[in-house]
């Protein structure tokens, strides 16, 4: 876009001083700024009488070029990087107030010849989101690990929200001008792969106050998905050839690349607190890395084990545990070949299963369906009592036991609920009973039948047997001194078990990070009700745990292209000098509809979706939460931990309980992100209804099958712009978002991003505009 422009005096003075400098163009201001740094016509969703043009930018403009980012094929680029704002904006602002009218956003990299940037197409790198700040001099970010009472991050896996600690002199300066002016403002309007066609800009009057503004922190979160980086570069198509995870949910040669929704690989370790043992191979919960079959295997009781990772047809798929009673020993084994048919232990035939697990004791067993007799090692201290009770994990539930007192004698028991029970019938033969140092050994043997029904009866087709195990302070059977319960794995001789993530389990950890995604209760959210993946660990699959900094997106058996690209975000601020009266502040307030989890999957639809005659509806996952006006301002992630937040007792006190939205844009991701709508449900109203732009070509800012523009709700007392609608502290509201599914996708997202001003702020600019 050719544009003439008045250079500032300071800008023409440098570059008669360096040319070279200005080649590479970072500064600039002019007294006119109609837009665009990037090739739109920028929209937005609710104009009036549907002309949905949206506003010229206002003010001046400078430009900026954040931090490189460089960084592999399938790699995670998601940090924070510091870049200086330039110094004739740092300069003009120094104990001054900045309104920022509106900025813009690209991804770019230098051109061949190093002399400019070139936009970067989205299907190589893949802005995921970005949450960035601008802040001024009195502003500094607090280290997380010093603030142990910030809030979790929504929008991230594992980290706290900024805190900023504002020096006492830049705060009393900054309110000399107005309590409004902020010392950090959050950058997070449309801020996915949305960003270069949604447009940020604010009506007249409007924007983000800050007080001396020096530093922008930025926090992108990149993916690498340059298929141009790999060995299919030379093949047709942006994304087909290259190199996926066994995860991905995008079809075979799809125009979208299936690592940008973050899968889980099997570079990732999930460790839940429960696993499932079974006869049959998983379905849907397959463990899927060395380190979490390892854990599984631990978790079940397994000791005395050996690991190892294979791609065997011969094996069952995921992970399996493998008895060796000759050397009583355990393989567990994770089989990265997820199509094999081989089966784990059959429950039919002759069986011979065998186990073992150590607790306060340590326990073998050996149950022989030829022989029909059961083989029972037990070690444990040498001159006290021990005992262990099966097919219980308490007293109360009155078990077969069997007890060794110090000396070396075997009885049997029925247990009492807390009782010592009632003594049996011998039906025991002790094969052996030897002490080494202070360990006694005891190996027994009875019939798998038990001789009546007080006895146990064992079964070489059990795959896991509960016991509760106890150790005494004397010789003599008497009240234990310490007791526990546990359980056994038994798989059949020569034969494996497969072990499965326990889909009903929903504590544990993904790459050490503890699981936080609970899904909140119906009406807030209607994931839970929906039994969305996101609500369990043990059946996540793919998202923000699988997609932190520096991950790799490619299974543990995929080389790395070891070939790095270099991008940048480039970035164009609109600004006004700031004026008591006639610029006020707008604060970031926010809801997802996802509520607290910040992600969520869609599920492939059952429906066939390529047939034209199918209906729309049976191709669309649809998500709703219902919400109260405060939430979008409460508990401080409104305004994602840069203050001011809007304070709620001041639009209590001061406005009645009431607000005003001015902007509102929804974030979501491709390739499945039709639209979402907000919803006032006292009144009945449609406040703002966002729909996706997907792009038609190959170019950069038209990319088929990627969402290049979600154009937003924008509200404000000016020409071309609807009144801004009043949100009630106590107001019921609701918003709902529509996703294809004619195939699944991980990690989608469905945040309203919004704006808001004080009511009295609001009809202050109303009254002034009418005078």
């Amino acid at each position: 876009h050719s544009r003439s422009a008045i250079l500032s005096s300071t800008f023409i003075m440098k570059c008669l001083a360096a040319v070279v400098s200005c080649l590479l163009l970072q500064t600039l201001v002019v007294d006119s700024a109609p837009g665009g740094m990037n090739p739109y016509n920028y929209q937005i969703a609710n104009g009036p009488r549907n002309n949905n043009t949206a506003p010229p930018f206002r003010g001046e403009y400078f430009d900026l070029i954040g931090s490189a980012i460089t960084y592999r094929y399938s790699e995670v680029h998601w940090r924070q990087q510091t870049t200086k704002l330039p110094d004739d904006i740092i300069s003009r602002f120094d104990n001054k107030v900045m309104a920022i009218t509106g900025y813009e956003v690209d991804v770019v990299r230098k051109s061949k010849d190093g002399k400019s940037y070139e936009s970067v197409p989205c299907y190589q790198h893949y802005n995921h989101h970005y949450s960035s700040t601008l802040h001024g001099k009195g502003a500094t970010m607090i280290d997380e690990s010093q603030n142990p009472d910030a809030l979790e991050d929504p929008h991230s896996v594992g980290k706290k929200l900024p805190s900023w600690k504002i020096s006492k002199e830049a705060k009393k300066a900054a309110d000399a001008f107005s309590d409004d002016v902020a010392h950090v403002q959050m950058l997070s309007e449309g801020n996915g792969n949305e960003h270069r066609g949604s447009y940020k800009g604010f009506p007249s009057h409007f924007g983000q106050l800050l007080y001396s503004p020096t530093t922008l922190v930025e926090g992108p979160m990149m993916i690498n998905t340059n298929k141009m980086l790999t060995d299919a570069a030379g093949t047709p198509g942006p994304s087909a050839g290259a190199p996926v995870p066994k995860s991905s949910l995008a079809p075979p040669n799809a125009n979208y690349s299936g690592i940008l929704e973050c899968p889980c690989t099997t570079r990732t370790t999930k460790e839940l607190n429960s696993y499932k043992v079974q006869l049959s191979p998983c379905s849907l919960t397959e463990v899927t890395s060395v380190g979490e079959c390892a854990h599984a295997a631990a978790i079940n009781g397994l000791v005395n084990i050996s690991v190892q990772n294979v791609s065997d047809s011969g094996s069952p798929p995921g992970c399996s545990a493998n008895f060796d009673l000759s050397s009583n020993s355990w393989t567990v084994t994770l089989n990265h070949m997820m199509n094999t048919t081989s089966a784990c232990s059959s429950s039919s035939g002759s069986l011979r299963a065998v186990g073992e697990a150590t607790s306060l004791l340590q326990i073998s067993l050996d149950l022989n369906a030829a022989s029909q007799k059961a083989t029972i090692t037990l070690k444990g201290p040498a001159n006290v009592w021990f005992g262990v009770g099966f097919n219980a994990t308490t007293m109360a539930e009155l078990p077969y036991a069997i007890i060794v007192d110090g000396t070396g004698s075997v009885s049997e028991r029925r247990l009492g609920s807390h009782a010592a029970g009632t003594v049996l019938k011998n039906s025991i033969v002790v094969s052996s009973n030897t002490v080494s140092g202070e360990q006694r050994t005891v190996v027994l043997q009875r019939d798998l039948k038990g001789a009546t029904p007080d006895y146990y009866t064992f079964s070489p087709s059990t795959v896991t047997l509960n016991f509760i195990n106890a150790i005494g302070s004397s010789s003599n059977y008497s009240y234990h001194k310490s007791r526990t319960g546990a359980t056994m794995m038994l798989a059949q001789q020569g034969k494996p078990l497969c072990i499965c993530r326990d889909p009903n389990s929903n504590v544990g950890s993904i790459n050490g990070v503890n699981w936080h995604n609970p899904c909140a209760p119906y009406p807030v959210s209607d994931l839970i009700t929906q039994n969305n993946a996101i609500c369990s660990v043990g059946a996540y699959n793919g998202g923000l745990f699988c997609c932190r900094d520096s991950y790799i997106l490619l299974d543990a058996d995929q080389e790395v292209p070891p070939v790095q690209d270099t991008i940048y975000f480039r970035y164009r601020f609109y600004f006004e000098d700031y004026t008591p009266e006639q610029n006020y502040n707008l604060y970031r307030v926010w809801w997802s509809t996802e509520a607290y989890n910040n992600e969520y999957d869609v599920p492939q639809s059952s429906a066939d979706c390529n047939n034209p005659d199918t209906p729309v509806s049976e191709c669309q996952y649809v998500i709703k939460s219902f919400f109260k006006g405060s939430q979008m301002i409460s508990n401080g992630y409104g305004c994602m931990g840069a203050p001011p937040c809007m304070n709620a007792s001041r639009v209590q006190e001061q406005d009645g309980g009431k607000f005003v939205l001015i902007y509102a844009a929804l974030h979501c991701h491709a390739p499945g992100c039709q639209y979402a709508e907000l919803r006032d449900m006292d009144t009945g109203e449609l406040i703002c209804r966002n729909n996706a732009t997907y792009g038609t070509g190959t170019t950069a800012h038209n990319e088929a099958n990627y969402v290049v523009g979600i154009p937003p709700c924008l509200w404000g007392p000016q020409d071309g712009l609807n009144p801004a609608p009043v949100i009630r502290l106590d107001g019921n509201y609701s918003t709902t978002k529509y996703v294809n599914n004619t195939v699944g996708h991980y990690g989608v997202m469905a945040l309203w991003q919004m704006r808001a001003a004080y009511l009295s702020d609001y009809n202050a600019v109303v009254h002034n505009s009418s005078v």
